[in-house]
């Protein structure tokens, strides 16, 4: 067994910038796996952080480092594959927005196949995020006017009536990130011309919104699905 653990088979994940080692001897997922040390433990186990670059060497499967589309002083998206198994692929996935991050960042196992699956329909939707009075809203009158009516924690007494139809798909983007927005209410409105406003919380900390270029999010997420979409390809066919 020592000697398979400084040799990578198909689909393995290794670390290039700093190999991660284990009493002198390199360490991929599938050793690890044999250990019955998951990849992400083991990451952390070993000092690795969340943002921390890593590469895959092996042709065929989930290759690819960390990715970041977009401007992280702007509007972002890191994608950061952990691991493949039995066809699923798991990472790290987080929104950057104006220089921070929105998102668990030590969620090391999101379903990154099911975020480019919402983030192709965010695409592909083309729904109507305007209304009127939104974009130039209070940022705390306007979570409350898009959260209480879908989030029964935003009112006690119970869901209240939409002030906008069909609130939850036209504004609502948390589900984007999967189990990384977990704890994390997103939304999106946009003005007549197409500029976006992000609205968002985490937990029951305080509200916070950035404004956003025509189309930031969009281009942002066109870049993230074809990066995902060539691993996912790879995946399938190993």
């Amino acid at each position: 067994m020592m000697g398979d653990l400084g040799h990578p088979r198909k689909g393995e994940i290794w670390d290039t910038q700093e190999t991660v080692q284990m009493m002198g001897v390199p360490i991929c997922s599938r050793s690890a796996r044999m250990m019955g040390v998951p990849i992400c433990s083991l990451k952390a186990l070993m000092g690795w952080v969340a943002g921390e670059k890593f590469d895959s060497v092996c042709a065929g499967q989930v290759e690819g480092p960390l990715m970041i589309a977009g401007d992280k002083n702007q509007f972002a998206v890191q994608i950061d594959i952990e691991d493949s198994v039995d066809g699923w692929i798991f990472g790290t996935y987080l929104f950057w927005v104006k220089g921070s991050p929105v998102g668990q960042v030590n969620d090391h196992a999101v379903d990154l196949k099911g975020c480019l699956n919402w983030m192709r329909d965010f695409i592909a939707g083309h729904r109507n995020r305007f209304e009127p009075e939104l974009y130039g809203m209070d940022k705390e009158k306007l979570y409350t006017c898009l959260a209480r009516s879908v989030l029964a924690r935003q009112n006690p007494g119970g869901f209240a009536r939409e002030v906008y139809e069909d609130t939850f798909s036209r504004f609502h983007i948390s589900h984007i990130g999967m189990s990384s927005f977990d704890n994390v209410t997103v939304f999106l409105v946009k003005d007549e011309e197409g500029m976006e406003r992000l609205i968002w919380r985490t937990g029951e900390g305080g509200v916070e919104d950035a404004y956003l270029a025509k189309n930031a999010m969009e281009d942002a997420f066109g870049e993230a699905v074809s990066f995902l979409q060539e691993r996912v390809t790879s995946v399938a066919k190993s």
